[in-house]
């Protein structure tokens, strides 16, 4: 059996184009999915999976820890005592308890998938030999021993991923093209709308929301003319949306599975998509980046928080290499 463990939207997605990709038959494959940060996250991953997909899928919705380490240790140990190991896929390197799984498992073919952009800073945490529980508090680290979790940094794990990387390592790298979602935009027409992808810093304390909206204000009137359809990220406010709705020419279009999955479900493909930075960008670029005009709009970053402005700097780099994907200042 093949095990798929995952705990939000985009992880589900790169599992399936992972299950393809290593043409896993449906019955080898066990999905299991975690809460993650809210309930949101089930939600959508209940909306998006296709049971015929999966051997079997199981939802794991505790938020207590306690019944989390405890029970789920012994669960995940029961497991894996009914059947043989093949490979485990796990959507975030940072969870112990999908650490502790893959640890326990024997399996000689562990495989991170992506979960947006915060995989590049856990791929060099991996080649730099970084020990991974060096994120955790010592209170965490203590109480995780205790508990008996298996949960130290994973021996020879492989990358199912987006991204490139000059690191040296010996880590095998398996390049994640979307494949799988490519074959069903393929023949899809081009709309003249502009489809903008939201962003939570407001919510997150990264952005001002007054800075937020002066610079969505820039974007509505660049694409003077053109209707353009928001996105909302699931975690931004009904107030902010409801200040932006007050900007000419755009609607809100809110979707209850991954954008780029409901891409595929789609009549037409929006012939322009932009955003500031986000990993929807990434992966659209890698789908359809030569059919649509992608657009990464740059503002100043000192509008950003100064603790990811960094990041924001690496990620409009990364955009700059890309001939499918323009910068613009604003």
């Amino acid at each position: 059996m093949n095990f798929f463990l995952i705990e939000s939207p985009l992880q589900y997605l790169n599992a399936l184009e992972a299950k393809y990709y290593f043409n896993i038959p449906s019955d080898e494959a066990k999905l299991i999915v975690f809460r993650g940060v809210s309930e949101d996250n089930i939600q959508q991953i209940k909306e998006s999976v296709s049971e015929s997909e999966w051997q079997d899928i199981e939802y794991i919705l505790s938020s207590e820890r306690k019944i989390r380490k405890y029970a789920l240790k012994n669960h995940f140990r029961n497991i894996l005592k009914e059947t043989s190991i093949k490979k485990v896929f796990i959507g975030d390197y940072r969870s112990y308890l999908m650490r502790h799984f893959a640890n326990i498992s024997d399996s000689e073919d562990v495989i991170m998938l992506d979960d947006g952009r915060s995989s590049v800073d856990i791929h060099k945490m991996i080649f730099e030999r970084v020990d991974i529980r060096n994120r955790n508090s010592n209170l965490r680290r203590i109480l995780n021993n205790l508990a008996g979790l298996k949960d130290q940094s994973i021996k020879d794990i492989s990358l199912f991923t987006v991204y490139d990387s000059d690191h040296n390592n010996n880590n095998k790298l398996h390049r994640n093209n979307y494949d799988y979602l490519r074959k069903s935009l393929k023949e899809k027409p081009v709309s003249d709308t502009v489809l903008f992808i939201g962003n939570c810093f407001t919510e997150l304390n990264l952005m001002s929301e007054e800075d937020y909206l002066k610079s969505m204000r820039k974007i509505s009137e660049f694409y003077e003319g053109k209707r353009i359809m928001y996105v909302p990220h699931r975690r931004e406010k009904t107030e902010k949306l409801n200040n932006l709705t007050g900007l000419n020419a755009l609607d809100l279009q809110r979707y209850n599975i991954p954008l780029e999955l409901a891409l595929s479900k789609s009549d037409a493909i929006p012939g322009y998509i932009a955003s500031f930075y986000t990993s929807a960008i990434d992966n659209i670029e890698k789908i359809i980046g030569s059919d649509v005009e992608l657009t990464a709009f740059r503002p100043n970053l000192d509008l950003f928080d100064q603790k990811i402005r960094g990041t924001a700097e690496e990620a409009y780099n990364y955009y700059s290499m890309n001939h499918n994907i323009r910068v613009i200042n604003i």
